[in-house]
């Protein structure tokens, strides 16, 4: 794993890491290092509330109980007004720019909850948060093995660039 040089930051979780860390894998454990590293610099994670729809939909009596567990530790960013107006204005940029093909609104939503609050996303699905609206501030390969070899998972550290959304929303005809 490579150096962190975070401290006292927030950083919001997309559900894909929520997932891992819920489910019982070597990824989980490996990600839960990963996330433990940047909680030893003092730095907290947070999600937004559109992450319990994502995590819970679908889910067995038994899986939603493991799940609500996991939701239970983060603090929660509210999926309001102005974060689904800034995920509509994210969607009409990602369109113009072309990199709309296959991002859920789930994943507009995070989006616009990291502009709004300027907290990084972790992530291991970049093509969610595009560039040139997202920046990689950080990017953690994981190495473990499996079944048939070895596996290598990438977890990046994706900041918003409020100016690059700035621009191009204003200059949205």
């Amino acid at each position: 794993m490579a150096d962190l040089s975070f401290s006292q930051r927030k950083f919001l979780l997309d559900t894909c890491i929520l997932q891992d860390i819920s489910s019982e894998s070597q990824l989980a454990t490996y990600i839960l290092a990963f996330l433990g590293k940047l909680t030893a610099q003092q730095n907290s994670f947070a999600i937004s509330d559109f992450a319990t729809f994502e995590l819970l939909r679908g889910a067995s009596q038994k899986i939603e109980a493991k799940r609500q567990t996991v939701l239970n530790l983060f603090q929660r960013y509210a999926t309001d007004n102005p974060a689904l107006l800034v995920a509509a204005r994210l969607e009409t940029l990602y369109k113009k720019q072309g990199v709309d093909s296959g991002i859920s609104d789930g994943d507009k939503v995070l989006a616009a909850t990291s502009v709004l609050t300027g907290c990084p996303v972790i992530t291991r699905d970049q093509t969610d948060f595009p560039i040139p609206f997202f920046q990689e501030i950080h990017r953690e390969i994981i190495t473990y093995q499996g079944a048939r070899g070895n596996i290598t998972r990438v977890v990046l550290i994706l900041q918003p660039d409020s100016l690059v959304i700035s621009n191009r929303f204003n200059e949205r005809e």
